[in-house]
């Protein structure tokens, strides 16, 4: 599975709808919007009637109220289901009564097959949980997702020891928050932490992935030499990584040493790798030591090696492409990607990656380092239980080396962080950390993979055929 916020907002004002931010699933995602909302007064029914946007067919997958004598407050969790072409666009609520509080956050969950709604519960408390003991035993592959409403604020919310926060949103600094969080493991309940209690809505769903039979995600090359330039005008061209093939994912690092620099062209085509987390923000390091930059492609035929241009450098420009195969051939091919930096002058023998998540089984882990030297790793590269992915050197200008390791990572919500080496002169150096996600087993069915079904008082939104 593939977690993505694609939107995330609040509001404190009374209106029958909420309309999100223009957003793009990718095919077959599955959707899910979660809205904490509140109506004045315990009459009226503060839920949603319908939910529309992007082409997707939408259902409620669950509800809970907590209805108190000034207010009825709402848990509300939809589930969109997208065919082959989705649209564009933002996605509408619509209330059957106007509400004076509401906050949303709106999720893609890429590769997954099936949203099963397990549990909710309402009340009063301080540090509310909710148990996910007792339901049917699936595999580690099936990630767990928690939903809270609540009237604190997110500074006041911390998640539960055994659950990740996704995100919190709050509606404009006025009560009822949202928050999503998620985990694989059911012998805990779901739990946040706050020390006043609160009138909360609370509930559990777990997500089914698409079928077994996938294929890790494999390292293919890295440029055969660092790509580099120490003079205006500003420009290096990568190699493409030998024995490259079109659907290959390629990702491109460029660093100069030693100094700020300007703003980088020449990479039509290829699309800034974003960090982890909302909002989105691309991926660099810039100061007076060091700046760096990672881009990233879906390889097509035909292409040849991109020329990489920089406003303004120092003493030294560098650039390579790391090729990995197998990943999943549409929207984002990567997950939990972080960056980390040791950029002060000299200060870093043992640069390690970041700290980083898998939200699913058989992807793929790389570290990647860029150090603003070409000293050789003295031991320790690659960490045992990892492999190479490559490592180039070069002296010219203020020099610069460029490596990479991989790891199986075969169980859900595998935590890595790790040494990539230890380097015998500090160095200033940067570290990305992310898991790479595989193609899925089985192409999606007749152009259309959902089918939304309502079993009891739960709703399933599965795969036909699957």
């Amino acid at each position: 599975m593939q977690l993505t916020v694609l939107d995330q907002a609040g509001d404190f004002s009374s209106s029958t709808t909420i309309v999100t931010a223009s957003v793009a699933p990718n095919p077959y995602d599955l959707l899910v919007i979660v809205v904490g909302s509140s109506v004045d007064g315990e009459t009226p029914d503060g839920r949603i009637s319908t939910v529309s946007g992007n082409g997707a067919t939408w259902a409620e997958l669950f509800n809970e109220e907590r209805d108190t004598a000034g207010n009825d407050y709402q848990l509300n969790v939809w589930v969109g289901t997208c065919g082959a072409s989705p649209s564009a666009g933002a996605v509408t609520v619509t209330f059957l009564n106007a509400s004076s509080k509401r906050s949303h956050i709106l999720l893609s969950l890429g590769g997954a097959a099936a949203v099963r709604f397990l549990t909710s519960a309402d009340g009063n408390a301080a540090n509310p949980s909710l148990s996910l003991t007792g339901f049917p035993s699936d595999d580690d592959n099936h990630a767990h997702l928690c939903f809270l409403a609540t009237v604190r604020e997110p500074a006041d919310i911390d998640p539960g020891s055994t659950f990740n926060l996704v995100a919190e949103q709050s509606c404009a600094g006025a009560g009822w928050s949202t928050a999503v969080e998620y985990s694989h493991i059911r012998s805990t309940p779901a739990d946040w932490q706050y020390a006043t209690s609160a009138h909360y809505c609370v509930g559990a769903a777990e997500v089914i992935p698409v079928g077994p039979g996938r294929v890790l995600p494999t390292f293919v090359n890295i440029s055969s030499a660092l790509a580099t330039d120490a003079a205006t005008p500003w420009e290096v061209t990568p190699a493409l990584p030998s024995g490259w093939q079109p659907g290959d994912i390629h990702i491109l690092a460029w660093l100069v040493g030693a100094s700020s620099a300007g703003t980088v062209g020449g990479l039509t085509g290829w699309t800034p790798l974003l960090s982890a987390g909302y909002p989105l923000n691309p991926v660099r390091q810039a100061n007076s030591n060091l700046t760096a930059e990672f881009w990233w492609r879906r390889a097509q035929s035909g292409d040849t090696a991109p020329t990489v241009t920089l406003t303004t450098a120092a003493s030294g420009f560098y650039a390579a492409i790391w090729g990995f195969r197998g990943c999943i051939s549409f929207g984002t091919p990567f997950e939990g990607a972080y960056f980390d930096t040791d950029a002060a002058a000299g200060t870093d023998t043992t640069p390690d990656t970041p700290f980083f998540h898998t939200f699913g089984t058989k992807r793929l882990a790389v570290g990647l380092c860029l150090r603003e030297d070409d000293t050789a790793f003295a031991s320790g590269f690659p960490p045992t239980g990892w492999a190479a992915a490559g490592n180039i050197g070069s002296n010219v200008g203020t020099d610069c080396a460029m490596c990479g390791i991989t790891k199986a990572a075969v169980a859900n919500d595998t935590e890595f962080s790790v040494v990539v080496g230890t380097i015998s002169a500090a160095e200033s150096c940067c570290t990305l950390g992310l898991a790479l996600v595989p193609q899925p087993a089985l192409p999606p069915p007749d152009g259309n993979r959902y089918v939304a079904a309502q079993t009891g008082q739960k709703q399933i939104v599965r795969a036909s055929r699957w």
